[in-house]
């Protein structure tokens, strides 16, 4: 079978497992993070979860196949994440604004099951994949992100949290941690 042909039926089948998945679980959990109002109408950022949630499982099935992972299908991962992380930061809270100053608030929210603490963990540990980890980096990202939740409150865009600040930044060193490890290294080995 020829090969173009091979990866658009691969594709096409990662399109309809993903769309099942988002039917089944994603749906729900986008229910919980992203305002009601916006998933329900907003047929773009549904889409959007589908076909990310798509190609990452194409890029899956192709380190599979091709016990390597192309360049170009990490460009286009982390394309998918920075738009994810735009949304979240500026996009997911509009006209909202307050702050928490209380970092242990976190531990509350865990406590009872909010996702979204542990989400803040997450979403920035593609980061420290390509960010390495040192001090003067460190002090960017902290930075950064600080500066990300004062344009939260400035523009009403979502509450200025110290304990958003405090997943964010042990999620990027989470994720520069994994990629000093041997099994980071590993995986970066594979990226040709």
């Amino acid at each position: 079978m020829n090969k173009v042909l091979k990866n658009i039926l691969i594709f096409l089948a990662c399109i309809i497992v993903s769309l099942v998945a988002f039917r089944i679980y994603i749906y729900e959990l986008s229910m919980r993070i992203i305002p009601r109002f916006v998933t329900d109408n907003d047929l773009w950022i549904n889409l959007l979860i589908i076909i990310a949630f798509a190609f990452l499982l194409y890029t899956i099935i192709q380190i599979i196949l091709l016990k390597y992972i192309p360049k170009w299908t990490v460009v286009i991962l982390y394309i998918f994440y920075f738009m994810f992380l735009f949304y979240a930061l500026f996009l997911k809270n509009i006209g909202v604004r307050g702050f928490d100053l209380d970092p242990f608030n976190t531990l509350t929210y865990i406590e009872y099951g909010e996702i979204v603490s542990i989400l803040n963990i997450f979403m920035l540990v593609p980061l420290g994949f390509i960010v390495k980890l040192n001090w003067k980096n460190l002090l960017l990202v902290t930075l950064s992100i600080t500066a990300v939740e004062i344009c939260q409150y400035v523009f009403s865009l979502g509450i200025f949290d110290t304990g958003d600040i405090i997943t964010n930044v042990l999620g990027y060193i989470i994720g520069a941690l994994i990629a000093m490890s041997p099994l980071g290294k590993k995986v970066k080995s594979y990226i040709r």
